[in-house]
């Protein structure tokens, strides 16, 4: 219940995020820099609140948060006829164009691509606190210097998710950068780059020492997180306004349905390898994302000036 009511967000803010603002890659981006400010802070706050009094007092929370925030969003009145470019300018719905912009096969391609990249994301983001549970020594001490002060449930959940909200925090980061990326740069070349950049961290992920951990997760997250206002970008552009909505769906359900699975191969690798693998796991889905890409952007040559701020999409 809880996800089918967060999941309402997606479709709904990005389609009136990119309906109503001009710049809407950095908007995307600044969206993506709040959003990951609280993915930040929650799994140390959560954690700190299941450690001081259990985990109930952490739903409590949240959904005291919830319900205020549903109260501010009673009162914004997005204004569609704010864009006033005649080329990125939201359309009344008679005009819109019936055809897809792209042949579906075309789409196909950038939906495997977004698949991948899910169910990348996910391994890893479901897999790091308990992956710090165990690689955390160094800050588990400081904790447990402290015990005598603050008496803590459990100093390991505590330490593996404070690195978990700094590893996030650097993702915030590279949304700001990804946001900029997307208003001066062809979507396509940056959203291949971004999912290449990531390779490296993730493998060295594989193979660091504990001490070296946290700070070759927080470069896999920076582009991880940074490749998204990348990518809701492009879904923005090749969606016609009219069905921006509906585009978002279909891609939030892709990457969130297929990130979903990945508790199996992650489950499946903890089991007969160790934690460590899921990096390597997550390298080789990085890759596909990109080889994905890279045919996406052969295919589309001729189509190269809908990738660039100010592109248009045509019947």
């Amino acid at each position: 219940m809880i996800g089918a009511a967060s999941s309402l967000y997606h479709p709904a803010g990005m389609a009136i995020i990119s309906r109503n603002v001009k710049e809407a890659g950095s908007a995307l981006g600044t969206n993506g820099i709040w959003g990951n400010f609280g993915i930040a802070l929650a799994p140390f706050v959560a954690g700190a609140l299941a450690a001081w009094q259990g985990w109930r007092l952490a739903y409590s929370a949240s959904a005291g948060i919830l319900f205020l925030v549903a109260i501010f969003v009673l009162f914004i009145r997005p204004q569609d006829d704010v864009v006033r470019d005649t080329k990125d300018a939201p359309v009344k719905d008679e005009q819109a164009p019936k055809a897809l912009p792209l042949p579906v096969w075309m789409m196909l391609l950038y939906a495997g691509a977004m698949a991948c990249a899910g169910l990348g994301y996910r391994s890893v983001s479901i897999s790091m606190p308990a992956f710090f549970e165990d690689r955390s020594s160094a800050l588990l001490n400081v904790l447990n210097d402290f015990q005598a002060y603050i008496p803590l449930e459990s100093n390991k959940t505590l330490a593996a998710t404070f690195i978990t909200s700094l590893a996030y925090f650097v993702g915030m980061a590279g949304q700001a950068f990804g946001g900029k990326v997307a208003d001066r740069f062809d979507l396509r070349k940056a959203y291949i780059l971004f999912h290449s950049s990531s390779l490296p961290f993730l493998l060295l992920c594989f193979c660091l020492k504990e001490e070296f951990l946290p700070f070759a997760v927080a470069g896999y997250i920076f582009f991880a997180m940074g490749m998204q206002p990348i990518e809701n970008s492009l879904v923005a552009r090749l969606s016609v306004p009219r069905y921006r909505g509906l585009f978002y769906g279909l891609k939030f359900t892709l990457t969130f349905g297929v990130g979903s699975l990945a508790v199996y191969p992650v489950a499946f690798i903890e089991k007969h390898f160790s934690l460590e693998t899921v990096f390597a796991f997550t390298a080789g889905t990085a890759f596909l994302t990109a080889v994905f890409g890279l045919i996406f952007y052969f295919v589309t040559g001729s189509f190269s000036e809908r990738f660039y701020k100010g592109g248009t999409v045509k019947s």
